[in-house]
């Protein structure tokens, strides 16, 4: 979705507090499990490992360590949101992993673009 949309559309993603942290790094099922940062160079380094290990190309910002942004969007454990050029939520995904679904996001996208008819 960020490929087909990113010349239109400005994406970001908001590394928040672990989903499901773990009380030190290990190996579970085959996937590194993190603890939850005391400290904001923590979640840093936690935010660009996620980058690097998923080979994300979005571009992510860090929640401060008052997790202000992922409580005022109910953030946990992942979810999209769609803002128009005011900043107004327009759109948002059911919480993931089942209510992440990123293709109803380029519906709204559409629709804000002029590229689909207004309901959402």
């Amino acid at each position: 979705m960020y490929q087909r949309w990113k010349d239109e559309v400005n994406f970001l993603i908001v590394y928040i507090s672990e989903a499901h942290p773990w009380p030190r790094k290990s190996k579970k099922k085959g996937k590194t499990v993190l603890p939850e940062p005391r400290t904001i160079e923590e979640r840093d380094a936690r935010g660009e490992f996620c980058t690097n290990d998923l080979g994300l190309t979005i571009p992510m910002v860090l929640d401060g360590m008052d997790n202000k942004v992922g409580e005022k969007y109910a953030g946990m454990p992942d979810r999209i949101y769609v803002l128009d050029q005011k900043g107004m939520i327009v759109w948002k995904s059911g919480p993931g992993p089942f209510g992440f679904i990123p293709w109803k996001a380029a519906r709204a996208f559409r629709s804000l673009l002029g590229k689909w008819p207004k309901t959402i």
